[in-house]
């Protein structure tokens, strides 16, 4: 049996919160790019700037998920 040690385990919260913040950003951070003033923005080019805005959100979505998964594919 092994010992835990207690920097394990507040290394193990540190990561914990850490990732709960990154989603938390990545929310935030999606409701900024899809809100009504930066679309206004660009509405000369909405198309182009969904487009992208959304692919750079999916890509960042799956590299969050990859950072923070589990091996049972949980978050």
């Amino acid at each position: 049996m092994q010992k835990s040690y207690a920097g394990e385990a507040s290394f193990d919260n540190s990561i914990h919160a850490m990732n709960r913040d990154l989603w938390i950003y990545l929310f935030f951070l999606g409701g900024l790019f899809f809100s009504w003033p930066l679309l206004d923005i660009f509405k000369a080019s909405l198309p182009l700037y969904l487009f992208t805005v959304w692919i750079v959100f999916i890509g960042l979505l799956f590299f969050a998920s990859k950072r923070t998964g589990r091996k049972d594919g949980g978050g």
